[in-house]
């Protein structure tokens, strides 16, 4: 499963960390031509 390690110097709230997944996991799967099922993002 292709991974993304994401990692920043600010801290992210709950709902910012589960809005950026969200839009990184489609990002990464439409990159790749994957379902987002496909893809793994860490934050």
């Amino acid at each position: 499963m292709p991974t993304l390690n994401l990692f920043t110097n600010i801290p992210v709230d709950t709902a910012t960390c589960s809005d950026i997944l969200k839009d990184v996991t489609k990002a990464v799967a439409k990159i790749m031509g994957k379902p987002e099922s496909y893809v793994m993002i860490l934050l």
